[in-house]
Order: structure tokens, then sequence, then C-alpha cells
């Protein structure tokens, strides 16, 4: 269970991360790949612990909550630490 929710997490970010990288790649910039790829894992592990702690209350399509946990938590998390509130 948790296994899939951290592949649904990680497959948000990596939806996410797709759009950027067609931004930069656009621009000219080149990949980041361990920032590209640390921000995969944080995407698998928000997910996942967004999965497990909303199981409870959303029992059926949770991997939809870690699909956009993985998605949107990411990109909040990585815009705090830019502006490094956190």
């Amino acid at each position: 269970m948790v296994a899939d929710l951290l592949l649904w997490g990680a497959l948000g970010q990596l939806v996410r991360s797709a759009v950027g990288l067609r931004k930069a790649a656009l621009r000219g910039d080149k990949l980041n790949f361990p920032k590209w790829f640390s921000s995969v894992i944080l995407g698998a592990i928000v997910g996942a612990g967004v999965g497990v702690v909303l199981q409870p209350y959303v029992p059926v399509n949770t991997w939809i909550v870690s699909f956009f946990a993985g998605y949107a938590g990411t990109d909040y998390l990585e815009g705090l630490t830019e502006k490094r509130v956190i």
C-alpha cells in the first residue's frame, strides 16, 4: 500500500517536472539532475505521507490524493525553500 502511494506521489512530481523541463528546454537551460532527482524523491515522500494520513478519510481512490500531493505539495515546499522560509 505505501509503495503504491510512493509511486503515485513520484508520478505526480514527474508530471509537474515534465512541464518545468519543457519550459527550461525552451529557455535553453540545462537540466540540474541532482535537483530534479531529489524533487522526484520528495514528491514520492510527500505523496505517500499525505496518502497514509488521509487513508481513513479517503479509503477509495487514495492514489489520486497521493498523485496530487506529489504534484502540488512538492511545488509548495520547493517554493518555500527558494524563498528561504524553511
